[in-house]
This record gives C-alpha cells, sequence and structure tokens, in this order.
C-alpha cells in the first residue's frame, strides 16, 4: 500500500470551514448557558426560599453548577475545534487538520460517554422509584 499524502478538495475545505463556524457558533451558546447554570445554581444556594428546604436548595444549586462546569469540557473542545478547522484552511496545514479531526473525536466521546451515563442514571431511578412504590405500599 502506498503512502499517499491526504490532499482536500475545495469543496471539503469549505465544509471544513463550515463545520469550524458552526462549532464556534455552539461553543458561544454552551458558554453562555454554562453562565445560566452557574447563576441559577448560585441562585438557589444564597437567595432565601419557604418552599424549599435548605437542604434541597443546596443540592440544586450544587448539581446546577456541577452541570455547568462539566459542559466547560466540551464547549472548550469545540473552541479548539474550530479554531484548527479555520487554520487548516487558511493556511493550508496538514498538522491543524488533524487537531480538528482529534477535537472533532473528542467531542463526540465525551458526548457518547456522557449519554451512556444519563440513560444509565435514568435506569437507576426508575428502579429506585419502583423500589420505593413497593416499599411504600403506593
Amino acid at each position: 500500500m502506498e503512502d499517499k499524502d491526504l490532499q482536500l478538495l475545495e469543496e471539503s475545505k469549505q465544509y471544513v470551514n463550515s463545520t469550524g463556524k458552526w462549532m464556534m457558533f455552539f461553543a458561544i451558546l454552551m458558554g453562555l448557558s454554562i453562565g445560566f447554570m452557574v447563576l441559577i445554581g448560585t441562585v438557589f444556594m444564597v437567595f432565601p426560599s419557604d418552599a424549599l428546604s435548605m437542604y434541597v436548595k443546596i443540592a440544586i444549586g450544587v448539581l446546577y453548577s456541577v452541570l455547568g462546569l462539566l459542559w466547560l469540557i466540551p464547549t472548550i473542545i469545540l473552541v479548539r475545534a474550530s479554531k484548527a478547522a479555520k487554520n487548516a484552511v487558511c493556511y493550508h496545514d496538514n498538522e491543524q487538520m488533524v487537531e480538528f479531526l482529534r477535537n472533532t473525536k473528542s467531542f463526540w466521546k465525551f458526548w457518547g460517554i456522557f449519554t451512556i451515563s444519563m440513560f444509565g442514571f435514568y435506569l437507576l431511578m426508575v428502579v429506585a422509584m419502583v423500589i420505593f412504590m413497593l416499599i411504600s405500599g403506593f
């Protein structure tokens, strides 16, 4: 098998460039979401409320803050991928193209693991609800 240097067609470069722009757009949206999640978490923990106990408020606040910080990982990955896509196309840089593809893979790997984890969490919640209903005679 011959070792060939990959050459991108002009159409491929346009797709990479466009994908990089969309990645930056979503990174900005995710950054705003992180800010809102941490703000909501802080509000839950700081401001008094008669409707919820202090422990529930703190738990909700910590949950929102932790999820917000967890979202920081894919946001950083998207920013890196977006910058690498732009540099790969503008400067015809193979190393930046590899960086773009590596970060794109990392982004989807993160969301795959996160999705599987959430399915597992939901399954545990359903099992816990069934057990609670059986114990309480519901």
